[in-house]
C-alpha cells in the first residue's frame, strides 16, 4: 500500500452509473408528466373552443302563441336539451341545430328564456 486514502475506481464508476440512471429516470418522469398535462390542457381548450363556437340566437318569440324561433349562429352543431321560461322548464328533449339553421319550439311566453345545450347555457330576453 502506498499510503493514499480515497475511493477506489470501481466504486466511483458504480456511483457515476447510479447518478446517470437516476437522472435518466427523473428526465423521463418529467417528460411523461408534461405530456399528460399537455394532453389534458389540449382537451380542455378544445371543449372551450367548442363552447365558444356555439352561439344560439333569438329570431322571434310570439307572445300570442308562445312559439319561439331560435337560430344556430355558431360554427358547430348545437344540441338543445332543455328550454326554461322564467326559470321553469317548459321543454326538454334532444334537437340538433346545424350551423345557420332556424327551428321553432312551442313553449309558453315570459320575460326570459334560457336554452340549455350540451355545451352551455344561453339566456335570451323576450
Amino acid at each position: 500500500m502506498d499510503g493514499r486514502k480515497g475511493i477506489s475506481a470501481p466504486i466511483t464508476a458504480l456511483f457515476a452509473f447510479a447518478v446517470a440512471i437516476s437522472l435518466s429516470m427523473l428526465t423521463y418522469l418529467v417528460y411523461v408528466s408534461q405530456a399528460s398535462v399537455g394532453e389534458g390542457l389540449a382537451g380542455g381548450i378544445a371543449e372551450e373552443q367548442g363552447a365558444l363556437a356555439e352561439r344560439i340566437g333569438y329570431v322571434y318569440w310570439d307572445p300570442l302563441t308562445g312559439r319561439l324561433w331560435v337560430s344556430n349562429d355558431g360554427s358547430v352543431p348545437a344540441r338543445v336539451r332543455a328550454i326554461y321560461v322564467d326559470g321553469v322548464e317548459v321543454w326538454s328533449g334532444d334537437v340538433e341545430l346545424k350551423p345557420g339553421e332556424i327551428k321553432a319550439f312551442q313553449i309558453s311566453y315570459g320575460e326570459t328564456v334560457t336554452i340549455l345545450t350540451e355545451r352551455g347555457i344561453h339566456v335570451i330576453r323576450g
